[in-house]
């Protein structure tokens, strides 16, 4: 949890001061020095604990990516909020052993939320235990999704139109805190239709040990390769899949 801890010292310092420049990545995303510097500490902590460990980050991109043991680092997990002064953002951290995610860390400090776990041990929500709602149908099911324009882009449209015409209520708001709602109960499920690993891979494990599933919309295990979500309770996990393919 140190690097955590250092991170969230740095993120929140920008977040508070609002004070940094906004650059743009190759793929058009929004950058900041607390992306960058918040990257860099997390992986200088875990470095020295674990020389032979390799990382998969969004700003520093990949280093020993075929090491037994692999970081996925998102340092700030909805940049687009960070930047505007919204407080849904997160601190994203998972370790993969031989490419199974087997820890999780996802840490939003404006809403006073880190959530945890440990393949085999359960989830937990600042250190209390959680569990997935259980919810067994959509039209009870209250479902938050992100981007309209990826779903747009994948001509996913007529479908999430769809899954949004059965349940009981869909709203959209992307990133870690619907996954963070997913794995509470709060929410039945959460639909990204684009992301990569470092966005995802904390939630895996913390939605799993919750008693939820985690795939991509076509039923897929999440990999490194992965670029859309499906996550849910895993009791309207399936029904959701048959509308989104």
């Amino acid at each position: 949890m140190a690097a955590i801890d250092a991170a969230e010292a740095v993120i929140l310092k920008y977040f508070h001061e609002q004070d940094f420049i906004v650059e743009k990545k190759v793929d058009d995303s929004p950058v900041t020095i607390a992306d960058k510097t918040a990257e860099k500490i997390i992986k200088e902590h875990i470095h020295k604990a674990f020389p032979d460990h390799g990382f998969f980050g969004e700003e520093e991109g990949e280093e020993s990516k075929n090491a037994e043991f692999v970081w996925s680092i998102d340092p700030i997990d909805g940049t687009k909020n960070f930047i505007r002064g919204l407080p849904f953002f997160s601190t994203e951290l998972a370790l993969l052993h031989e490419g199974r995610v087997v820890l999780g860390i996802s840490n939003a400090p404006m809403v006073q939320a880190r959530l945890h776990a440990i393949r085999g041990e359960g989830a937990f929500a600042n250190n209390t235990p959680i569990t997935v709602s259980q919810i067994d149908q959509i039209s009870n099911a209250y479902i938050s999704h992100g981007g309209i324009k990826h779903f747009a882009n994948m001509h996913k449209l007529v479908q999430l139109t769809a899954a949004s015409q059965k349940a009981h209520a869909i709203r959209g708001f992307g990133d870690s805190w619907s996954f963070q709602q997913v794995a509470q109960g709060r929410l039945d499920a959460m639909i990204e239709a684009k992301v990569r690993l470092w966005d995802i891979a904390a939630h895996v494990i913390i939605i799993t040990e919750a008693g939820g599933k985690i795939t991509d919309i076509s039923g897929n295990e999440v990999n490194f390769e992965t670029k859309t979500t499906l996550a849910t309770n895993g009791l309207i996990h399936q029904e959701l899949l048959d509308l989104l393919c």
